[in-house]
């Protein structure tokens, strides 16, 4: 509609995808009894009204069916831009955008931004949870005695913000901070009305700093949980209604036994870890803490030991030593067997006459034997008596034997003639 138009209709049409009508005039566009089918995200309908308007568009009427693939994008039942007025302000006209037409599947909307009008629309949530709205005084408002209301907060450099007034609490409702832990608030844990800031950060155990780990336990994680009202920290909760710290197993990247797992609060009055109460609720694999009061809170799993066997293949007895690493202290190995924690090791088996071995092996939650075959050093030859060999004297070639015996016949001639001549005589 241009600017000498007085209205616009669009009705009874069958859409497909996201829909712009665009008011030009301000004089009030009418979209209403039209089948719209939002396949993209985005908004099902984008109405633009021009600055300062003098009425907002009616959206009446419309029957919107969305593909449910299309819930982990953003998805807007109605995104208007126009400008506010007193007789309607914009949040309570985009509400009765919902109440005036049907959405398929049932979705619960959300006021995302009042200066774009933009009504965001998620899949309606169990009864008595209210969750996806942008910020906290949202989610409250809307929120009904007993309800749970999900806190989407995100973290800034590490720290978790939540600033809310116990006071605009409904009656027997709690606040969920989300994440892994989540921190469950309850409005009877909050004995004063007022602003209260929540923040929640995360550490490794390196940030321990001089403080020690309880014995027997070793580190998952570490955890900072503080609360504050107009006259500084909140040194406690109301007595009777603890506050609850939940932990998803399923969550966490490592597997853990519920049965070896604790969270410890440190005191800073005494400078000891105080182990806070535990259950577990199988049916959502999630650990539930209760504690008093917050602090800084270390989450630990017992330190749980492992048997090793070392064997030899062969049935020999090398002498057994194992380390961290190649190079750090060896530790000696008595029996054959040693109780390790989870992780990396390097062993080393030696035994006179065969070749030294080194190996490595894992400890992952469950005894372990290391099979090895030691090597037999290599036989040296044994030293042998120096071979004297006897002079033998030279004979003659066979094939030259004609040379000697010619001498030999021409001695035999001269006897012949001496004889002859001595029988003449």
């Amino acid at each position: 509609a241009g600017e000498d138009a007085h209205s616009a209709l669009v009705q009874q049409n069958w859409l497909e995808g996201g829909v712009r009508f665009i008011d030009g005039a301000g004089l009030g566009t009418i979209v209403e009894q039209n089948e719209i089918y939002q396949r993209v995200p985005g908004a099902a309908l984008a109405i633009w009204n021009v600055p300062y308007g003098e009425g907002f568009p009616a959206v009446q009427k419309n029957t919107i069916n969305i593909d449910e693939p299309l819930w982990s994008g953003d998805i807007y039942v109605v995104s208007a831009y126009a400008a506010d007025n007193e007789d309607l302000p914009g949040a309570e006209w985009l509400f009765g955008v919902i109440q005036g037409n049907t959405v398929d599947p049932e979705v619960h909307a959300i006021l995302e931004d009042l200066e774009e009008l933009k009504l965001r629309i998620i899949p309606a949530p169990e009864s008595g949870y209210v969750y996806g709205y942008s910020s906290i005084e949202q989610a409250l408002a809307d929120a009904g005695e007993g309800d749970t209301i999900l806190s989407e907060m995100q973290p800034v450099d590490g720290v978790t913000t939540l600033v809310f007034d116990p006071g605009d609490m409904p009656a027997n409702s709690q606040i969920i901070l989300g994440g892994n832990p989540a921190i469950v608030i309850p409005k009877a844990a909050l004995g004063e009305t007022g602003e209260h800031t929540v923040t929640v950060s995360y550490w490794e155990e390196e940030e321990m700093g001089d403080r020690v780990l309880p014995e027997g336990y070793v580190f998952v994680m570490g955890a900072s949980f503080n609360i504050e009202d107009g006259d500084g920290p909140v040194e406690s909760f109301v007595d009777g209604n603890p506050v609850e710290i939940w932990i998803g197993l399923g969550e966490l990247p490592v597997e853990l036994d519920p049965e070896t797992t604790a969270l410890y609060r440190y005191n800073e009055d005494t400078g000891l870890w105080e182990e806070q109460l535990k259950e577990f609720d199988k049916a959502t694999n999630r650990l539930i803490f209760t504690t008093p009061k917050w602090s800084d809170f270390v989450f630990v799993q017992e330190q749980l030991i492992y048997t090793v066997t070392f064997e030899e293949t062969t049935g020999l007895e090398p002498t057994i030593s194992i380390a961290e690493d190649a190079d750090s202290e060896r530790m000696l190995v008595e029996d054959g067997e040693v109780d390790l924690e989870d992780g990396e090791y390097y062993f080393f088996a030696e035994l006179e006459g065969y070749e030294n071995l080194q190996g490595t092996f894992t400890v992952a939650g469950e005894n372990k034997t290391v099979e090895f075959t030691m090597t037999a050093e290599a036989e040296e030859p044994a030293e042998e008596d120096p071979v004297v060999e006897e002079p033998v004297d030279e004979v003659p070639e066979t094939g030259t034997g004609i040379m000697w015996l010619i001498p030999f016949g021409l001695l035999v001639l001269a006897g012949g003639v001496f004889i002859r001549r001595k029988v003449l005589a």
